[in-house]
């Protein structure tokens, strides 16, 4: 495929992806031009590669945590990460509202059985792994609300 056909594929996917997403259409370009480099390098986009990009850009170090953020964003439950999975979960993972983000929090504590999952511990994982630069929201008066 020639470069100039892969970047025309490359913007109506980006064109459709960012209309169902956070990300701006430059944004979802770029992410899609690293799931491709990492998807040339690799053939796929499996828990092991994506451990490694957790890891390397995030700063993530808990094996058991990486591997409930890839179920998180494996929708299909195949074992892969395709453009669409990779690019919708960074984008609530980085630039999700409060109610994607717990929701988020618990698809990933839930799904692996964990049922002893307190709001505590769900609000302590937001903070620590996401961008949001306000912590007035997890206030006691408005955790008290859940």
């Amino acid at each position: 495929m020639s470069t100039s056909m892969g970047r025309k594929i490359h913007s109506k996917l980006a064109d459709s992806l960012c209309r169902r997403c956070h990300f701006c259409k430059e944004d979802v370009e770029k992410l899609l031009v690293i799931y491709t480099h990492l998807t040339t390098i690799h053939k796929r986009l499996d828990r092991s590669i994506f451990r490694d990009v957790l890891h390397n850009n995030f700063d993530m170090t808990d094996d058991i945590l990486m591997d409930r953020v890839f179920r998180a964003f494996d929708k299909d439950n195949d074992g892969v990460l395709n453009e669409e999975e990779f690019v919708f979960g960074l984008s609530v993972f980085l630039l999700g509202n409060l109610e994607e983000k717990v929701s988020y929090c618990f698809k990933v504590h839930v799904r692996a059985r964990v049922l002893d999952c307190f709001k505590v511990h769900v609000l302590q994982t937001v903070l620590k792994y996401t961008t949001s630069t306000t912590t007035d929201i997890f206030s006691e008066r408005k955790c008290s609300s859940f």
